[in-house]
């Protein structure tokens, strides 16, 4: 009887533990509680993303752009990354500057969608896409921190523009 007793004291304490690293400071009680509110928001949340995902997978199959599987590729192997099934931010770091007007222009909407359900971070010098993102600020689809001139002349990397396409949910 000791030994179960033991047993069931370490299970309870990994399932605490469990419950602590997927949900933080939440209480049980407070999830038991609310439970249909997280399972509508839960259900909107998988709703919005496979929207998101018929959308990419939509472009992908139109064959506008050779760049478009890669990216497609790069932005599913980030989302499995995270502990626990989280998604991890995606950081791109000028990656288009070497790519033509239109493909450029299809990876940028592609960039987007994939917003809906993922943190996309795009860091550029580019001034095409830097006009692309403050046009894309105004719509309220992404965020967009420039340079100052004061940071200008502190130092030289600090032409990078950095545009947070963030979640619309």
């Amino acid at each position: 009887a000791r030994t179960m007793m033991m047993e069931a004291r370490a299970n309870y304490r990994n399932a605490i533990t469990a419950w602590t690293d997927l949900v933080g400071d939440i209480t049980v009680e407070w999830a038991a509680a609310h439970r249909i509110e997280v399972a509508e928001t839960s259900r909107r949340l998988h709703d919005v993303a496979n929207v998101a995902s018929f959308r990419m997978a939509e472009r992908a199959a139109d064959g506008t752009s050779i760049y478009t599987h890669p990216m497609l590729k790069r932005i599913a192997h980030v989302q499995k990354l995270g502990p626990a099934g989280e998604t991890l931010p995606l950081i791109i770091d000028d990656a288009f500057t070497e790519i033509d007007r239109e493909s450029r222009a299809s990876l940028l909407e592609l960039l987007t969608e994939a917003s809906l359900s993922q943190q996309i971070i795009l860091l550029t010098q580019d001034p095409e896409i830097a006009n692309w993102a403050r046009v894309e600020m105004m719509t309220g689809s992404l965020s967009l921190i420039e340079p100052s001139a004061h940071t200008a002349t502190a130092s030289a990397s600090a032409e990078t523009l950095v545009a947070d396409v963030r979640s619309a949910v």
